[in-house]
């Protein structure tokens, strides 16, 4: 989890049909200066992520950052387009679909429309949930006039539309899709418009992020994702304004690879042993036991015991939040039978 919630930010976004809400959405995305990912983008990104037959599952690590190969060709930053059909797929592609929209909410700072993600992302710190909708009549106008359709077309699209997500999203969660109590809020584009609308959306993440500001805050390991670096090396964490904390579980024979970096280092070995490898020194650090590390000294570690060790980092770790971190990746070329996942 590469950020504290709260410094990562996320606007789940459901609407019904014709509500604008996809609209209003990205116009907050681009006053935010945030990710924009709608249920299109998701679909596509899962259908790009789900192995072929008789291949080896794709390994773990930053969904996202592959996320962006299967829009290389303009898909986040294309111009608005109206959403067509509500499509529902289960099994493999909505496990990665899953995994796709914790690892935006925990990683990154985003706008994600459609897909259960308000249902799926309520409660996480740093998100935002939102229910876009405006009155049948109104969304059926609106359909007629953006789908060129006639007034029957346009009512069965909004109809059919209003069924199916009300059927997935209860599947999902077990909730009332309409109820405007499971959303942080509930915005009538038909009253305020939609330029009004994402002002309100805009006000409403900034003064949470205002409030938390000054309030002390509660995580778990578990609010994030785990990153299998290697097939002995298992990485969590959390990244502050100016602090990163890890949680590292490692397999003994494990090997993190020689790096350097600007950050100073802490870590505390909480069970097991590692030797931390220096140009001019070897240290052994036990349980309950810290070694500090100067920024910029280089070193590796050797896992001497199964081992878990918490490593804080001052700056923060922003190769990790940027998946730049490189050594891992080289050390699975050099050797191919250590692969991430």
């Amino acid at each position: 989890m590469s950020a504290i919630p709260g410094t990562s930010r996320t606007v789940a976004l459901s609407r019904q049909r014709g509500s604008g809400g996809s609209y209003v959405g990205r116009l907050v995305a681009e006053r935010l200066g945030l990710r924009f990912v709608d249920r299109e983008m998701l679909r596509h990104a899962c259908e790009y992520l789900r192995p072929a037959p008789n291949e080896e599952p794709a390994p773990k690590g930053s969904w996202l950052a592959r996320l962006g190969q299967a829009f290389a060709h303009g898909g986040l930053d294309a111009g608005y387009v109206p959403p067509t059909s509500d499509d529902v797929y289960e099994g493999e592609l909505f496990e990665i679909e899953r995994k796709l929209l914790f690892e935006i909410a925990s990683d990154h700072s985003a706008v994600v429309v459609g897909r259960g993600a308000a249902q799926a992302l309520r409660g996480r710190p740093g998100v935002v949930t939102v229910f876009v909708h405006a009155p049948e009549a109104w969304r059926i106008a609106r359909v007629r006039d953006v789908y060129k359709l006639d007034a029957r077309a346009a009512e069965r699209m909004v109809r059919d539309s209003d069924r199916a997500r009300a059927k997935f999203v209860n599947a999902l969660a077990d909730v009332q899709w309409t109820d405007v109590r499971g959303y942080d809020l509930a915005i009538d584009t038909s009253a305020t418009g939609f330029d009004a609308a994402a002002d309100l959306i805009a006000r409403a993440l900034e003064s949470r992020e205002t409030a938390r500001a000054s309030a002390p805050l509660h995580y778990r390991w578990a609010d994030g994702p785990i990153e299998d670096l290697t097939d002995e090396i298992r990485r969590t964490y959390l990244t502050g304004k100016r602090v990163t904390v890890a949680r590292f579980e490692l397999k003994r024979g494990g090997m993190v690879p020689r790096h350097a970096h600007a950050n100073e280092q802490v870590s505390c070995v909480l069970t097991g042993a590692l030797k931390f490898r220096f140009d001019d020194q070897d240290v052994v650090v036990g349980p309950a036991e810290l070694v500090q590390i100067p920024g910029g000294l280089p070193h590796e570690v050797e896992v001497l015991e199964d081992t878990v060790v918490i490593d804080v980092f001052s700056p923060v770790r922003q190769d990790w939040i940027d998946k730049t971190d490189t050594y891992f990746a080289k050390q699975r070329e050099a050797h191919p039978s250590t692969r991430s996942g």
